[in-house]
């Protein structure tokens, strides 16, 4: 969700397309010093151009190349997330030491469309 330029279009449409009881799973990283839910760092402009909300520009490699942060995200994401779509929203966060899960960005998102 880091990568989106529009998140609450995301989360309508698999709120949409998802079998009532249903759930959403995934991560994505969530930082402890942002108090609000989402944080813009980069938008699309009318003319389709990349403008960029906070420099320098965040990237994430991947086996694919470097992908662009357009949003950093905080703890209270599960109000945001519940606002773009009537999810109800979890937050669980892993400390594995057997499997080696442990530091920052362990957490998982569940997202649950109401019966």
């Amino acid at each position: 969700m880091e990568h989106v330029f529009q998140p609450a279009k995301v989360y309508q449409e698999i709120y949409r397309t998802l079998a009532t009881g249903g759930y959403y799973i995934h991560t994505f990283p969530i930082k402890k010093a942002i108090v609000d839910g989402a944080m813009p760092r980069a938008a699309l402009g009318a003319d389709g151009k990349v403008k960029f909300l906070v420099e320098p520009p965040e990237y994430h490699g991947s086996p694919f190349g470097e992908s662009l942060v357009t949003y950093d995200y905080g703890y209270d994401v599960t109000r945001q997330i519940s606002e773009w779509a009537p999810f109800d929203v979890r937050i669980s966060r892993f400390w594995d030491k057997h499997h080696g899960i442990i530091g920052e960005f362990t957490e998982v998102i569940v997202c649950r469309k109401p019966q």
